[in-house]
Parts: C-alpha cells; structure tokens; sequence
C-alpha cells in the first residue's frame, strides 16, 4: 500500500471531525435596526461565527417571531400589522397566511389591531403552532393554516406595566415570554426585560422556571431554537437599553442548558435581530444537559484540519525505510 493510501483513512477522518463540528445556519430579522442596510429583511446566519448572509427584503416592517414547520415552511409573526405570514427562503419575500392580512385578529379570539406584543412564535413536533407576548405575557395556540388564533392559554399578565415596543418595562415581568422552540411536545421559552430566563411547558399556560441566563446576558427581546443535534440556541437583541436608549450594538448569538437555563456566549451578529428559526421541530430531541459549544468558526477548524494533516504526512515520511548497504 502506499503511503498515499496509508493516510487517505486518517484524511477522512479529519473531514469528519471537521463537518460534524460546524455550526448550524439559522435564519433572522433585523426588525430593530433600523439605520442599517437591509432593515427588516431575512438573513442566513452561521451561529458559530456570526456572519449574516441577506436573503432578501422581506415586506413587512415588524417581524419578532419566527419558526421553522414539521414541513421546513418558514413564519413569521408581524407585529406590525398583527399578521402571520410565510416568507420565502430563497428571496426572503413574506406573504400573509391564508392571503388574509392581519389574520391574528380575525376570530373571537383575536389579538387586538395596532396593540404592542412583541411576540415569540414556534411549532412543537405535533404541528401546534404557538405564539407568545412578552409585553403582555400572553401564550395563544394558532391555526397555521389560517393565522386565527385557536385559543389563549395564558392570560395577560398584570406584573408590569410597558411604555410601548420601543420603550423599556417598568418592572420585570416573569413569565413573559419573547422568543420560544419546541423539544418534543415541551415548549421553552425565554424572557428578557430583567427576567433574562428559561421556562420550561410554555404551552401549558403556566410556565415552569428553569434559571437564569447569565448576569451579564441582559436584553430587551431574544428569538429562540432548537437546531437537528439537540442543542438550544438564543439570540438577543442589543439595539437598545433596557431605558429604550439606542445602543445599536451587535446582537448576541448563545446556547442555552436546557436543564439550568444557563447561557454561553458564542459570537455576535448583524444589530437588531429578536428572531431565529434554525430546523423543524424534532419528536426524538433530546433536552442535552450540557450542549456542544462550538471553540472556533470554520477558519479555525479549517487551520487546525491543515495542521494535523501536516502533521500525518510529515510522520509517514519519518517512517521510510532505511535503505540497506
């Protein structure tokens, strides 16, 4: 066999090692942002690394919540126009549900026109498709294929008052919930606004506290997934101070502990994104008590994947046989 052959295997490895290691894609909006190029439009984003790629304007001018269906159809909810809407991947273009604007207010159970939620938005492995008000603390179950809202299993919250979207919470507000993603038939959700936290059965109407983020993780809204291996991803938004003073600083990619809630800070992104859909929802993910944090982006991996490769062929050469006399 020659050498060449001998360190195909180990090549293979590598390139191995390497894919599994890659962070997943995700997709955003950077609805609060709006002095940068390409406000409220959706990106691809690398999660281990941060880089955004623009896909494409997507119409509407407030999207919060987005998720990923059973099927890999993107939503979104507007709360703008209070409507849900599907946005195309490939050109970004969003189009309201049904072909009806403003579908989350039709209905005896519909939100009220022009009022602020700053939603969270995710499907659970069943097809139910869940939407959140970290303003008023509301959870609703909504019909995916007309955007009317089947029922609201959490009241509004009497805990705080607000000074509106763009304005800060007077008092935290545990238990509203802005960014949400399923595990199962679990729903979790995280809160923001001075209860930075993960909760647990969201769905049930009465979420379970799992603990905090991280002391230093403080934001005025987050977007919340899931990715295909099980691990728990956030990003928070970092447009503004909790006084609603604009900071327009990156936003904050992390992974979350799915038992502790605990939070590690992974990169940062384009400003203003409170959104993320990473992959459908699973029936078989497994709630990993200590998820995979990625140590380097795909540069890193890259040099480390040329370095041990150097490192073989320069050992397959110390072992030439010596030739005899």
């Amino acid at each position: 066999m020659t050498r060449r052959a001998q360190a195909l295997p180990g090549m293979v490895l590598l390139l191995a090692v390497f894919g599994a290691q890659a962070a997943p894609m995700g997709y955003v909006i950077n609805s609060d942002s709006p002095a940068d190029t390409g406000f409220d439009a959706l990106y691809r984003v690398d999660l281990a690394t941060g880089v955004a790629t623009h896909v494409g304007d997507v119409g509407y001018g407030d999207v919060e919540g987005l998720a990923l269906s059973p099927q890999g159809v993107l939503y979104g909810a507007d709360d703008g126009t209070e409507t849900l809407i599907i946005i195309d991947t490939q050109t970004g273009q969003g189009s309201p549900v049904n072909n009806t604007a403003s579908n989350l207010t039709q209905g005896s159970n519909g939100l009220q026109l022009g009022a602020d939620y700053d939603f969270g938005l995710s499907f659970d492995a069943q097809g139910n498709l869940w939407l959140s008000s970290d303003i008023t603390g509301e959870i609703w179950q909504v019909d995916p294929q007309t955007g009317n809202v089947i029922q609201r299993v959490a009241a509004p919250s009497t805990v705080s008052s607000t000074t509106g979207e763009d304005g800060a919470k007077s008092a935290a507000n545990p238990g509203a919930l802005t960014g949400l993603a399923a595990c199962g038939s679990d729903v979790y959700g995280v809160g923001s606004q001075g209860d930075e936290s993960l909760y647990d059965r969201a769905q049930t109407g009465t979420p379970v506290l799992l603990g905090p983020l991280d002391d230093s993780l403080v934001f005025g809204d987050a977007g919340l997934d899931y990715d295909a291996n099980g691990t728990l991803w956030g990003v928070a938004d970092r447009s503004a101070d909790l006084d609603g003073n604009p900071l327009n600083e990156p936003s904050i990619i992390f992974t979350l502990n799915p038992a502790t809630g605990a939070a590690t800070q992974v990169a940062t992104t384009i400003v203003g994104v409170e959104s993320l859909a990473i992959a459908p929802p699973s029936a078989s993910c497994q709630a990993q008590a200590d998820p995979p944090i990625p140590a380097t982006g795909p540069g890193g991996l890259a040099a480390l994947l040329s370095s041990m490769a150097a490192a073989g062929l320069w050992a397959l050469r110390r072992r030439r046989p010596v030739p005899v006399r």
